[in-house]
This record gives C-alpha cells, sequence and structure tokens, in this order.
C-alpha cells in the first residue's frame, strides 16, 4: 500500500487537518492516511494530556475508512522524533511505500530535525504549499541535500488549533472548526479553558 502519514500534536485536530489529508490522499492516489500524535513533542510548550490528544483523533477519523491511527509515538515515555518514527514505521510495515505530509512552514525548518539528513534518505516528503514562491524557496534551500520533494498546492485553509483553543478559553463557538464529536469531547471534558 501508499500510506500517507500526518504526524502533529494534534491539541486539537481539526477539519484543516482532515481535508489536507483527504487532498493529498486524493491527488497522490495512496491507499491510506496514518494520523500519528505525538506524545511528547520536542519543539511546542503547550500541550494537553495526548490520552485527551488521541482520544479527539479517534472520533475525528471515526467514520472515515481511508484514515488509520498509529500510537508509536504516544506510548513512548520521551520526546517523538520523526527519524525514529519512520524508521519504526518502514521496519514494521516492509511492503508498504511511505509519504511524509508537511506543511511549508514546518518544512522551511527541516534542516533543523533531530537526523533530518538521514531521514531525507528514508521517506518521500509531500510539502503541502501555497504559491510558487515558498516552493522556490523551499527547492532552493534543500537542493544541495538528498531529500526526494513532491510539492502540492492546496486550498488555504484558515483554520489552526491555537485559533480554536482561544476560542474555547473566551467562551466562542468552534462550530465548523472540528468535527461535531471532537467539539462535544472538548465541552464535556473542560479542555483548553485553563491554557496559559
Amino acid at each position: 500500500m501508499n500510506i500517507g502519514i500526518l504526524g502533529g500534536t494534534f491539541n486539537p485536530i481539526h477539519f484543516g487537518h482532515t481535508f489536507i489529508a483527504n487532498y493529498v490522499m486524493d491527488y497522490m492516489k495512496l491507499d491510506k492516511i496514518m494520523f500519528i500524535p505525538s506524545g511528547i513533542p520536542p519543539h511546542k510548550d503547550y500541550v494537553i494530556d495526548k490520552n485527551h490528544r488521541k482520544a479527539m483523533v479517534e472520533l475525528a477519523i471515526k467514520n472515515n475508512s481511508d484514515f488509520m491511527i498509529n500510537y508509536y509515538e504516544m506510548e513512548k515515555d520521551e520526546y517523538s522524533y520523526s527519524y525514529d518514527t519512520v524508521s519504526y514505521l518502514l521496519n514494521e510495515y516492509k511492503n508498504d511505500k511511505f509519504y511524509y505530509i508537511i506543511g511549508q512552514e514546518a518544512f522551511m525548518l527541516f534542516d533543523k530535525w533531530y537526523k533530518f539528513e538521514e531521514l531525507a534518505e528514508l521517506i518521500t516528503f509531500v510539502v503541502v504549499t501555497r504559491g510558487e514562491e515558498v516552493k522556490s524557496k523551499l527547492q532552493k534551500k534543500f537542493r544541495k541535500y538528498s531529500v526526494d520533494i513532491c510539492f502540492l498546492d492546496t486550498p488555504n485553509i484558515e483554520i489552526s488549533s491555537t485559533d480554536i483553543r482561544n476560542r474555547v478559553k473566551e467562551n466562542r463557538s468552534i462550530k465548523y472548526f472540528v468535527d461535531e464529536k471532537v467539539e462535544n469531547y472538548i465541552i464535556k471534558n473542560n479542555l483548553y479553558k485553563l491554557e496559559n
């Protein structure tokens, strides 16, 4: 199978994540999208308990048989690094080909990642871009490394987890930002009310 992997804190997962996952799967003709919630992300400050984030991802993808979840990073008691995760997946799913889905802002910092050159040799990156200017800048920046990159222009979905968390804190609606089941889970568990 051809599998796209979409990692993240998913704090919380929202329609921007699921839209991009579906868009990439359709364009790249992938068989599945594997969501990989991070356990202890190395570059994030405020992240709610991983069990809440896991539950919300499960709810958000429940009705899409093309989406799946992998708990590898959540089950670790240490920082989640993409190099370790991809190495694990390639060993675990020997007959499948993986594509690493990533946004243009995150990919701009790729050369700061743990073992990024080794990671670049393991997997094809699908970089979700908006416009030729950024694409050109990224191509230029990573030309000297052997990175297999596929650029994919996608519609600009202006939804962010930070905005959703702020809306919850301010008692504003998050309807149509997240799946209804995720919205109900956030309300029921009183999440994001006390974020610093």
